[in-house]
Order: C-alpha cells, then structure tokens, then sequence
C-alpha cells in the first residue's frame, strides 16, 4: 500500500518533487521523509529542510548521490535543504545512531509499500525497550537511560542488548 501526506508548508512543491522523483528512478523510489525541526514543527524561514531517502540503484559515491538529487529537488524545493540517501540494502545493513532521531521525527511523505513506516514503528519499540528517551537542553537533544546500562551496548535491527547479556529486544 502506497501513502503518502502532504505538508502544509511545502503543499504542490513535495508533491511535484514526488511525481519527479517517481519518474526519475520509478520502481528504486521507496520512501522519503522529513525530519529535522520543520519536521518536528520547530522551523522557521531559516529552517534547512532536511530530507530523507531511500532509493534503490543510487551512485555509490556519496557527493554523486547528493548531485543527483540536489539537480531534481532545487526544481521543486526553493529553500536549503539537506539530503541524506540509502539503498534499501544499505539501511537494513548499518543502524546508524540518525536513525534513532528518525524514529521519533520523521514525517513520511512517500513510503511504497509502507517499508518506512514499519521500520520507523520498529525504532520506536526498540527505544522504548531500551529504555531510551531524547531530551532537550536548550535548542540541542540528548539520549538519557531509565536504566543507565552497567557494561556496554549495542543497537541495531535486531534490538538493543548490553553486550555481555543476551539480546532484550
């Protein structure tokens, strides 16, 4: 099932974005978000948009992907903007720390087949699992235990364990 929504401070521009980045890489398209403090509704003029993707088949260099996309998104988009892009394999693969704050930020605008959403749901249950909350000093955000864990500890798709135990989540 496709979704998708519409924000009111970007109206046609997303959509039109949408439509042409369907066209430019069909099928590879699954999902793109917002996240950042216009996502989280925080922005103001000077808010740089920041985007997420993630599109099958992208140049393996990362300054090549960002040139790909900027060329595609400066026609529809008319503020700064920040882009961040992963093939699917390549957001299974690696669990960075971003995706934490994607969990509890990001704003869907395109999810082909509800992939996004589902993972997005799955951050969520891990952090709340792992006892992790983001709070706010000022204008920044920190990560705070309920539990602060005794040894090490990893997150990643699986879950969140504290090394030397057995897998929690």
């Amino acid at each position: 099932m496709k979704s998708e929504i519409d924000l009111f401070f970007l109206g046609e521009e997303m959509g039109n974005l949408i439509e042409n980045l369907k066209t430019a890489f069909g099928d590879d398209f699954i999902a793109l978000a917002l996240f950042g403090s216009l996502a989280r509704g925080e922005g103001d003029e000077r808010s740089d948009l920041d985007i997420f993707c993630i599109i099958d088949n992208l140049p393996g260099k990362i300054y090549e992907r960002k040139k790909l996309l900027s060329k595609i998104i400066t026609k529809h988009i008319q503020r700064r903007f920040s882009i961040i892009a992963k093939t699917h394999l390549e957001f299974l693969d690696h669990f960075s720390s971003l995706y934490l704050d994607l969990g509890l930020d990001a704003k869907i605008i395109y999810d082909r087949d509800d992939f996004l959403k589902k993972k997005l749901k799955r951050i969520r249950n891990i952090l709340e699992k792992a006892g992790l909350k983001r709070e706010r000093d000022g204008r920044d955000f920190f990560w705070n235990w309920k539990r602060t864990p005794s040894q090490g500890w990893e997150i990643d798709w699986q879950g969140y364990r504290e090394l030397g135990k057995r897998r929690t989540v």
